[in-house]
């Protein structure tokens, strides 16, 4: 099975040269590269919730658009694998070598950070098709609660396709939050590839992967950003009120742009 790797990277301060990258699978060196992206840009997923609430003596609809924005990097490395050969429970390391800052006399003058704010592992067939991609992204929320979906990503299921420097509401003490830290100096990041739902999920280092994944609103932004499929999602409920039940009906509507920043 093909697959797409996704590393957005960035050297968030440079001292001389660009640091280099190294990729790792399961202990074989499969790409290397200069980390040469210094710029950030902005990416955005709007939401659009229609509610219609039912009681014996009451009925109301409420209509609520919600924008959410977030700051990533504006460069990736793509890198097509084939899982052909891979265990159920693998691993891919990056390892980051010349990440050299300027000291002299104890004091630092010129620092070197990398920041890793996307590692996604999609399957190929899943992102090359739109209709999928999409059909997968309306399985997940319908799912939700109203409650939940107010919330989300609360939820302690694994992301999928990845890790990003994005991790949730999550305790202070969740290994998520670690990813957001960029690092100076020499240093390796280690996930976890794991089989799950019949194809190969990654997952921070030790993070399990109980129950159905978890698609993020960091992803939805992404996806759109560097797809350049552009859509408004609509999530319409009907609630009664009386015998609380409630239904939940997601569309993804697309817009029509132009726009290749």
């Amino acid at each position: 099975m093909k697959y797409y790797l996704i590393i957005g990277y960035q050297l968030l301060e440079k001292n001389k040269n660009f640091p280099t990258i190294r990729v790792y699978i399961n202990g074989q060196m499969i790409d290397e590269f200069e980390c040469d992206n210094e710029q950030a840009t902005k990416i955005s997923t709007k939401c659009i919730i229609d509610r219609h609430l039912v009681a014996e003596y009451f009925e109301t609809k409420v209509n609520d658009i919600r924008t959410y924005e977030y700051q990533t990097t504006k460069k990736y490395k793509v890198i097509e694998v084939d899982s052909s050969s891979w265990p159920d429970q693998g691993d891919l390391v990056l390892e980051v070598l010349n990440n050299k800052s300027d000291y002299n006399n104890g004091f630092m003058r010129n620092r070197s950070l990398v920041s890793f704010d996307v590692v996604f592992l999609i399957r190929k067939d899943i992102y090359d098709s739109k209709s999928t991609m999409y059909n997968i992204i309306k399985k997940f929320l319908t799912t939700l609660s109203m409650y939940n979906l107010d919330w989300y990503p609360a939820c302690d299921s694994p992301r999928w396709p990845g890790v990003t420097k994005y991790p949730g509401f999550v305790g202070l003490g969740d290994s998520r939050r670690e990813n957001n830290i960029p690092k100076g100096g020499d240093f390796k990041k280690k996930f976890t590839i794991k089989k799950k739902h019949k194809m190969h999920m990654l997952v921070l280092e030790n993070v399990e992967t109980k129950g159905y994944f978890c698609i993020d609103r960091f992803f939805l932004a992404w996806y759109q950003y560097y797809s350049k499929n552009y859509f408004d999602l609509v999530i319409k409920e009907e609630q009664d009120l009386d015998g609380g039940k409630s239904k939940i009906k997601v569309e993804i509507k697309e817009i029509n742009t132009n726009n290749e920043d």
